[in-house]
């Protein structure tokens, strides 16, 4: 989304790559709260009446601003940044470094723990192949290090 003129001229431009735009999957959790974004996004809607923004191309933005002046403008990424922000102080974590687009090196970390394959963590963030994977993302996180230090100490056992 591209708003340098102000949110009221907003522009949806074409997405980074080809295999930016795909079909993801989602747990049964994350669609119930997608479900349950959905329908307050209604209640919402009905609330503003005739003043909701109505999308260019027809369709609905799922998460949008909730403001008198811009009821249903799609929500700025930096506005996601400082709802984020306000949660992590609200529940006392550090949010100096974290960011919704952080949110996704996370993500990736805690599949690569879960043994997520590579193919399928490439896939999910819509990479085409491994490598930018591997380079960017897959960093092996400290409690993985631990647990395959531990692995090795188990299978060599009473040699020493």
């Amino acid at each position: 989304m591209y708003d340098k003129d102000g949110l009221r001229n907003y522009q949806i431009g074409p997405p980074k790559n080809k295999g930016s735009r795909r079909a993801i999957d989602i747990s049964a959790r994350g669609a119930a709260v997608i479900d349950a974004q959905i329908k307050d996004l209604k209640s919402f809607r009905l609330m503003i009446g005739p003043k909701y923004h109505k999308n260019k191309d027809g369709r609905d933005f799922i998460f949008v601003m909730h403001t008198d002046q811009l009821p249903g403008y799609p929500l700025r990424p930096s506005t996601v940044n400082e709802m984020l922000v306000k949660v992590l102080e609200d529940v006392g974590l550090p949010s100096k470094y974290i960011t919704a687009h952080g949110l996704r090196h996370t993500y990736t970390s805690l599949s690569a723990e879960a043994n997520v394959t590579l193919d399928d963590i490439s896939k999910q963030l819509g990479h085409t192949t491994d490598k930018m994977t591997k380079r960017v993302y897959l960093h092996v996180t400290e409690a993985r290090r631990r647990a395959n230090v531990d692995k090795l100490d188990a299978l060599i056992g009473d040699l020493y």
